[in-house]
Formats: C-alpha cells, structure tokens, sequence
C-alpha cells in the first residue's frame, strides 16, 4: 500500500519525553541513593507526538494538535516537530500551563527514576475555544482524525465532542485511544482501542475468555455508538475481524510488546490500514482466520518506536522519516 497520500490529525495529550543517560559507580554517602554522572540528554515527542512521530515514520502525514505552554520544553516540541519529516505544527500555546514533559534517568539500560512535569486541572474557555477552533481548521484538510488520551486535559468533552461530530459531518473517521472508563464520552467514534483490562474497566463486566471480550465489547460500542473495537489478545492464532471487533494475533502481540508504546503504533496502523484500503474493512465478514492485510514491522528509535503502511486523496506525499539516533 502507498501511504503517502493520507494526512492524518493527531488531537490529544501532547508531551516531551527526556532521557538523560548517566555513568552512576557510587552510592551518595548523603542518602542511600546512586549518583549520576549525566553523559548524554535526548529527547523525543511524546503522548498524541508519538503517534504522530509513527505515523510519518510509516510515510504518511500528520497534523500534531495539542497544548503547549509557553516555556523551554514547548519550544523543543515545536523544533522537533519542525524537524521530523511528514509532521505538521498546529499545536495550540497555553498561559496556565506548563508543557507536559517526563524525563528518564537512565544507566545502562536500567530506567532509575522518572520525573515527570505537568498541570493538570480542567481546561479554561480560552484553552477550549482556541483547540475547537484548531480542530475546525485542520478536520477539513485531513483524511482521519486520532484522538489520543492520557487524561492530561486537552480532550475535555466538549473538544472531544466537537472533534468526533465535526468528522462525521465531514465523512472522515475518527479512532480513539481512551483513558477514561466512560466510552460514552466517545460517543459517534468509528473506532475505540482499550487494551483488555481497559475494556473490562469500561463495560464493567469480565473479560477472561473470547466469548466475555465480545459481549463486553459490544456493550461498551453500542453506549459509545462505535462502529469498530480493536482489543488485544494473545490466544489468538490469527489477526482479524469478527463481528466489527478487530482481532490481534500473538506475533503481532509480541511485535508490539518490543516497542514504546504498542497502542499508539497500532492505533496509528489500524487507523491507517482503514482510510487506504477499503477491502480490509469488509474482511470483518469473513472467518476470524482471514485477516486484513495491515500489518506491520518495528521502526528503529531511541527507546524502541514503531512502523508500518496507507493511501487516500490529493498529492500530500511525503517519504518515510529517518529514524532518530540509537540511544
């Protein structure tokens, strides 16, 4: 498949993720904790910016929105996204916030600590209306839309609302990432991809065997009036569809399991797969064992990425983004 046509919005939870790589040989003699002796400070998009980052690694376009703050990390996320091939800044600045950043300690390849920097608190009518009115100009130029939660405030319901009404009206799909148990709050999405405990949270009901996840799931879509379930399992001998439920089968769970974050690479290729080839959207017809053909490979990254392959309408190509530096 040629993705290079399809532009993709990535609207959610924005971050800057740091890692700080250190020699530590000593343990403090003012507490019993190591010292670090930092050699080396990277740093990568995070959040909704990962699966933006996939997204062009896999060759296609994407339009990053989010918020930003006003501050040193929010200048490093708008220069990385200047600096990744395939990647759009339409990314929204806030005065009451600071960036969401977390930065990892690392020696050798042991995470030690994690810091994390954020406020989160309800979104204010300016943050609000100035994400709406961002959504508003970017939905009609793009062929799909990905809403990736963290719970970091910038899908408030009324943005998520507007987001996923205004798609529908437009004719363009809408796949969520969700954090929250109340699916409601995606209400009209085509696609929702909780992970297993994530379904079992939401429907509130068991989840251990195939025939659980499909009730639960078929309860949770007809709250949320989804039209597609994707959710994981390793039982599986097979990718596929089966009752408008998307199947994973144990390689691609363990392909998954290698990267940084699975959900948002497959999130970013399911999405993918649907808006550029209409045939893997009918094989939800057939037997569990014909699986639609959109899989995928591991992109290199410093910690692990992701990678894969879409199509759609007009001449937005771009080429696959380099990977960045190993670690």
């Amino acid at each position: 498949m040629d993705f290079s046509k399809a532009r993709i919005l990535c609207l959610g939870d924005v971050m800057l993720d740091r890692f700080a790589y250190c020699d530590t040989e000593r343990i403090s003699p003012e507490a019993p904790v190591p010292v670090l002796l930092l050699k080396e400070t990277r740093c990568m998009l995070g959040g909704a910016g990962n699966v933006a980052r996939n997204i062009a690694a896999l060759g296609g376009q994407a339009v990053l929105l989010g918020l930003l703050g006003r501050d040193a990390p929010g200048d490093e996320v708008r220069q990385l996204v200047r600096d990744t091939r395939g990647l759009i800044d339409a990314n929204v600045a806030s005065a009451t916030r600071p960036t969401i950043c977390k930065t990892r300690y690392m020696a050798g390849h042991q995470q030690l600590l994690r810091v994390d920097e954020e406020r989160v608190h309800e979104l204010d009518a300016d943050e609000a209306a100035a994400l709406i009115a961002a959504v508003e100009r970017a939905l009609p130029d793009v062929d799909a839309v990905i809403l990736s939660d963290y719970a970091k405030s910038a899908l408030h319901p009324e943005v998520v609302e507007r987001a996923i009404g205004r798609a529908r009206e437009l004719g363009i799909p809408s796949y969520v990432d969700p954090k929250t148990d109340d699916f409601s709050r995606y209400r009209g999405a085509t696609c929702i991809t909780p992970n297993q405990k994530e379904l079992g949270q939401a429907a509130r009901l068991p989840v251990a065997s195939d025939s659980d996840v499909i009730f639960a799931a078929s309860k949770v879509m007809r709250e949320a009036e989804a039209a597609r379930k994707r959710r994981f399992r390793d039982k599986r001998r097979q990718a596929g569809w089966q009752d408008q439920l998307i199947w994973l089968s144990p390689e691609g769970q363990a392909a998954l399991a290698a990267l940084r974050q699975p959900g948002e690479t497959l999130d970013a290729c399911i999405n993918r797969a649907l808006i550029t080839a209409s045939e893997t959207v009918v094989t939800r017809t057939r037997p569990v064992t014909s699986p639609p053909q959109a899989w995928t490979s591991p992109v290199p990254s410093p910690p692990p990425l992701e990678t894969h392959e879409p199509r759609h309408q007009a001449q937005r190509g771009t080429s696959p983004v380099p990977s960045p530096v190993p670690k």
